[in-house]
Formats: C-alpha cells, sequence, structure tokens
C-alpha cells in the first residue's frame, strides 16, 4: 500500500514539535522524499503566518497530531501554488483518517475548505502583520536586525533567508542552516543598548 506523503510529513513535524530535531534525519527514503521535504520545509519557514490563520478557524488550538495536519494541510493551501486545492484537502484528510480519534477527519475536512473559501482575507490578513510574523522570525532577532541595519533591509533579509533552498550549480543554498548562520553572524556587534531595547519590545509584542 503507498504511504501517505502528508501523513509522514505531518509525523515529522509533529517529532519536531516536541524535540526540535533537524527534519533532515527524519525524512524519508523514496519517491516521496521530495515532496515530504519541501512541505516540511514550507511549514517551517512560515510557522508564525500559519498559526495566525489557522487561529482564525480553531477557537480552541490543538495539540499533537492535529496540530500538525493542520499546518500541512494550510501549508499546501497557501504556500504551494503547484499543490491542487482538491488533493490538498483530500490527502490531508485521508491521512487524518489513520488517526485513532474520528474527531481529527473532520476538523481537518472543515478548517482546509474553510480556508479555501477564505484565502484571499487570509493572505490580506498575513500582509498586514509584521515583517518577523510574515516571515515568521523570533521578535528579537528581527528587532536586532533592524536595529543594525535598519528596517527595511531586515525585512529583505528576512525574505532572503525564507527563500526555497537552491542547488550549488544555480546559486547559494538560500534556505540553509549555512546562510541563517551567515546572517546571523553579522548581527553579533549589536551594541547592548539595542538588545535592551529589542528585548523590551519582544515582550511587549505578541507572540504570533
Amino acid at each position: 500500500m503507498k504511504t501517505n506523503s502528508r501523513r509522514v510529513a505531518a509525523s515529522i513535524f509533529a517529532r519536531w514539535l516536541i524535540t526540535k530535531e533537524f527534519p533532515s534525519s527524519l525524512l524519508p527514503v523514496g519517491p516521496d522524499r521530495a515532496f515530504v521535504q519541501d512541505l516540511v520545509y514550507t511549514v517551517l519557514r512560515r510557522l508564525r503566518p500559519l498559526r495566525r490563520v489557522l487561529g482564525e478557524f480553531v477557537p480552541r488550538w490543538p495539540k499533537g497530531e492535529m496540530e500538525a495536519l493542520l499546518y500541512i494541510g494550510a501549508a499546501q493551501i497557501l504556500y504551494m501554488p503547484a499543490v491542487a486545492d482538491y488533493a490538498a484537502v483530500n490527502e490531508t484528510v485521508a491521512a487524518a483518517r489513520e488517526s485513532l480519534n474520528m474527531n481529527v477527519p473532520k476538523l481537518v475536512n472543515a478548517v482546509l475548505r474553510n480556508l479555501i473559501r477564505r484565502r484571499e482575507e487570509m493572505r490580506l490578513l498575513i500582509a498586514a502583520a509584521p515583517a518577523e510574523v510574515r516571515e515568521s522570525f523570533p521578535n528579537a532577532l528581527a528587532c536586532r536586525w533592524s536595529a543594525r541595519f535598519g528596517a527595511a533591509d531586515a525585512e529583505k533579509l528576512m525574505v532572503w533567508h525564507n527563500q526555497p533552498r537552491r542547488s550549488s550549480r544555480t546559486g547559494p543554498a538560500t534556505g540553509s542552516r549555512s546562510c541563517r548562520a551567515a546572517g546571523a553572524s553579522r548581527t553579533r556587534r549589536v551594541s547592548r543598548r539595542e538588545t535592551s531595547s529589542c528585548r523590551t519590545r519582544a515582550r511587549a509584542s505578541p507572540s504570533s
């Protein structure tokens, strides 16, 4: 029987939520590896805007596999245009049916179909959010970058870090840990005054 790639991606992400292991060590071997990797990494790169959007549809935030499946489904609908809506919904709901909780597929189906209907509204919601939410960066790091490089350049840097990984033949691996480390190293000289100010602003701003 063919393995449901959404189920595999949801399992990897659910484990990451608990352990914060690097997903690369959890990816499957086989023809679905590339899609699973793309799906998991898309969720990780867009975690904060996905959390904000899903909060519009789920009044009580779920945990465990239901949480992971909602992230996986929403990522396809909002950030993976190559995936057809019907495939995103049907395959993610099929993955949810493997749950022992019969309410999981019902909720996943309802949320994803409502998200499709309200997709443009949700895109506007994301567009109106601060850059650190849109690009899913910690408030404190975004603040340090803004203090060091200016708000406009800090936003460009966040966007750059979120570009999907490319092969060495076409350019640098912009989604890789090496690029994130390189970007982070540029912020080490931020003054104590700037860092203190960032912490104050980060505490005052919402986490999602």
